[in-house]
């Protein structure tokens, strides 16, 4: 009635239909023109329609993927920033055996620490549980690892153990007694904690209930945490070294405790701080942000580049003949564009004021190859709500 009234087509309208028999909910695209006789009088109605509901589907799991991966990259930003000492590792630990948990939907999640030998005399010590089924950190005795052969010795030999059975696994039975069976682990995704080829502890992603097969998906993020957990196991060991130098200069005079330090110093701390962060950028830009179809980069509150995919790298350098890298600072990329650069000011200065995320349209490449493109630019912001850098989506428009 509204269409003859007007006299006016509605053309591709959405709509939803509840579909009693399947109980779902359809989407349609409906569009209705009005035909008319010789003089102009509405005769009826031409109506057709088109289900999209997949397509509406495929756009609900694209923006939780992106929701997902921009919750990731938060998380990661945060934790990676963290200065870590090994009195507050077991703190740190209890942040990532919840993230682990909240990611993979896990009940438990453990990180251990290994004390002593890794083949004779020593223990691994509990740094953390986190019980998702209680919301609770718990602690457990430690574990003697002359109980558990096989297993350690797998832990030395093989990158990652997957286990869905885990009570019955060869590999893995040993714990089973002391460990898994208490707590109803049935399946288990363990990756051993190594600095420099030696092992120093170990994370566990612990299901209970139904045995659980591990996805490509669960061991990518899960790699994700490994790397991070290990950086900051070196950055504890790196702060524990300092602390026995620095006790160690002040007992030692003149020359001899300058040249003594300097030995210690340049053989066992010399790049550990850019290392942690070359391997916690490296990992996860790869594991992580490649799985994206959008050109991803993060960067952080002092303007310089944490994290970009190789989407991000092609289209960047492809516009702006600049060679982009980790730490460069986004708005050196500009410098031959002065009004891009400006533009850019611009942007980050609403972000930093504003702290809201919001899209702008333009335009990429160069030449016959010039195309436009969807940026969206999302703040970031720290456990106290604070400005801690912005993530940068680029999808090409269709």
């Amino acid at each position: 009635q509204r269409m003859i009234a007007t006299n006016m087509p509605e053309i591709d309208i959405l709509q939803t239909q509840k579909q009693i028999s399947t109980d779902r909910t359809a989407w349609l695209k409906v569009s209705k023109v009005p035909f008319h006789d010789n003089e102009g009088v509405i005769l009826g109605i031409i109506g057709t329609y088109q289900d999209i509901t997949d397509e509406k589907n495929n756009e609900e799991l694209i923006r939780e993927n992106k929701d997902r991966l921009r919750k990731h990259i938060e998380q990661l930003t945060m934790l990676g920033a963290q200065n870590v000492t090994l009195e507050t590792l077991p703190v740190f630990a209890g942040q990532i055996t919840e993230i682990i948990c909240e990611n993979l939907n896990l009940g438990r999640a453990s990180i251990w620490h290994l004390i002593g030998d890794s083949l004779t005399d020593g223990y691994l010590q509990c740094l953390d549980i986190f019980d998702s089924n209680i919301k609770e950190h718990l602690k457990h005795e430690h574990l003697a690892i002359q109980k558990f052969p096989i297993f350690m010795g797998e832990l030395h030999e093989k990158p990652v153990i997957l286990a869905e059975y885990a009570q019955v696994d060869a590999r893995i039975k040993e714990l089973t007694v002391p460990y898994l069976a208490e707590a109803g682990i049935t399946s288990l995704l363990c990756y051993p904690i190594k600095l420099d080829n030696k092992l120093k502890g170990i994370i566990m992603c612990e299901h209970t209930r139904t045995p659980r097969e591990w996805t490509q998906d669960n061991q990518k993020f899960a790699l994700s945490m490994l790397d991070l957990i290990t950086a900051k196991v070196k950055e504890a060991e790196s702060h524990e070294i300092i602390s026995s130098y620095t006790e160690i200069s002040t007992k030692i005079k003149g020359e001899e405790r300058e040249e003594k330090v300097a030995i210690l110093t340049t053989a066992n701390v010399e790049n550990s701080t850019s290392n942690i962060a070359d391997n916690i950028a490296d990992n996860i830009s790869f594991q992580i942000m490649e799985k994206s179809i959008d050109s991803i980069i993060s960067i952080d509150k002092n303007g310089n580049i944490n994290y970009f995919n190789s989407k991000a790298q092609t289209v960047l350098e492809g516009t702006f003949n600049k060679d982009i890298f980790k730490n460069m600072n986004w708005f050196d990329l500009f410098t031959a564009f002065p009004d891009e650069l400006e533009k850019q000011k611009m942007i980050w200065e609403q972000l930093y004021m504003e702290q809201e995320a919001f899209e702008k349209v333009a335009y990429y490449g160069q030449g016959d190859f010039k195309y436009r493109a969807r940026t969206y630019y999302e703040p970031i912001k720290d456990q106290n709500n604070i400005f801690a850098g912005v993530i940068i989506y680029i999808r090409k428009s269709a």
